[in-house]
């Protein structure tokens, strides 16, 4: 399970496989990350429902003194990160990056092309010295295509076999918070979306659909309202909560067998 600022994420890398956490780029952008706790086991009782581990990430709040902007320029990607204020009270972070690895990877003649855009937001607003509303956004879009090349023997085989595939997902969410002299209160609403998508053509022919030998789809989408409240007395403290959370799952698969 993974959490940001409270609020949780079913998929923080791009290109993953549905129904489980791996990926090869992360969609976070690490320069608007300020803390992570990573719980192998003995979770946090807010924490709870995971089968194998716990990813609690705290981002960076905006920058209350001026405005700030940050290129990125890396080996696979360009990005974007801006800090700043909106009036006396609100900060917010923002980042947006773009992949060029499909020109990469057509360069070095590689038989998959795969390009994503990643985006991610928080705006956070002291609404007085006990209340604070804070609000989340990450989306990220991935498009595989094929380095059809008929002149690269080599990656005939590959080509034959690989399909297409396309994968969206976002994650929005509200917590709002409460602090008195020994109660912290946190209200949360949040809802996540993936949908993921596949398609193979035989032999990379779309001007029919005769040809189409593969064509899947997965998409689930998560609502979830939870309430929170710690309590200090001493050395003690004391935690009781309650979630209500509804979730819809859709999936289909057309393939023909030779």
């Amino acid at each position: 399970a993974f959490y940001i600022d409270g609020v949780e994420i079913p998929n923080i890398n791009h290109f993953a496989t549905q129904g489980a956490s791996g990926g090869p780029v992360s969609i976070l952008n690490s320069d608007l990350i300020r803390e992570i706790s990573f719980y192998t086991g003995s979770f946090p009782s807010n924490r709870g429902g995971a089968l194998s581990s716990v990813m609690d990430i705290t981002l960076k709040d905006g920058n209350p003194d001026k405005q700030a902007f940050k290129v990125i320029l890396g080996a696979s990607e360009a990005g974007v990160t801006a800090s700043g204020h909106i009036g006396n009270n609100t900060t917010y972070i923002a980042s947006v990056r773009q992949s060029y690895l499909q020109f990469l990877f057509k360069l070095l003649g590689l038989p998959l092309l795969p390009n994503y855009i990643d985006s991610q937001i928080k705006i956070k607003t002291k609404l007085d010295s006990r209340n604070e509303l804070t609000f989340l956004a990450l989306a990220g879009f991935d498009n595989m295509k094929l380095n059809d090349n008929p002149d690269d023997k080599s990656n005939e085989y590959l080509l034959s076999y690989l399909p297409l595939l396309k994968q969206e997902t976002f994650t929005v969410g509200m917590n709002y918070r409460y602090f008195s002299d020994r109660h912290i209160q946190t209200y949360t609403l949040s809802y996540n979306y993936l949908n993921n998508r596949s398609h193979k053509y035989l032999r990379n022919d779309d001007s029919s659909t005769d040809n189409l030998i593969l064509k899947s789809s997965g998409l689930e989408g998560k609502a979830q309202v939870r309430f929170e409240n710690r309590s200090y007395y001493g050395p003690w403290t004391i935690k009781e909560g309650a979630l209500v959370s509804w979730r819809h799952f859709n999936s289909s698969v057309y393939r023909t067998l030779a």
